[in-house]
Formats: structure tokens, sequence, C-alpha cells
């Protein structure tokens, strides 16, 4: 979905973590990587509420800590009509 990105001044490698939000337990992180998303997939079809509030941290493990709040809309695209037969083999047109 998105990744969270961190610079520490020292070069150290950055550890992401969820540290809250009205809706963390909707979400995981990758600590090493920082990628951030739905634990399961959101219907954006008819989502309850389109909204999702979740904050984010990134550690440099030696004491210093950067925080962020991140919100995430989901909205709902809307998809072309895909033909499907029933089953029926494609028609041969003639030459």
């Amino acid at each position: 979905m998105t990744t969270v990105a961190a610079i520490d001044i020292d070069g150290d490698a950055p550890t992401f973590a969820i540290t809250g939000g009205e809706d963390a337990a909707s979400f995981a992180i990758n600590a090493a990587t920082g990628v951030l998303a739905f634990v399961a997939a959101s219907n954006a079809e008819a989502p309850a509420d389109n909204s999702y509030a979740v904050h984010v941290s990134a550690s440099d493990g030696k004491g210093s800590t950067a925080l962020q709040a991140i919100t995430v809309t989901v909205t709902n695209v809307d998809e072309a009509p895909l033909i499907t037969s029933n089953g029926a083999p494609p028609p041969v047109l003639p030459p």
C-alpha cells in the first residue's frame, strides 16, 4: 500500500513499528522495510468507513524515535465490465 521512510543522521538502519491510531489493528508494517499494508483487504466497493488512521514510528535503536500519523483513504474505482463465457468454446469466425 505504502512504504514509510526514515533517514538516520548516523546512518543506522531504522526499525519501523505501528504505535497506535484508531485503526492500528487493520494494518501490519514490515519492521525492516517500512512497507505498510492492510492485514485483510479493505472492501472498496462498500466500505463502512473509507478512512483509516494509523500511527507509525521509526527508531534507530539508540533512543531516537520519529513518529508519524498516517491517514489512509480507500476509494472505489469504477472497473470496466468483464465479459465471461458460460463455458462454451469461443465462436469460430468464417474466413
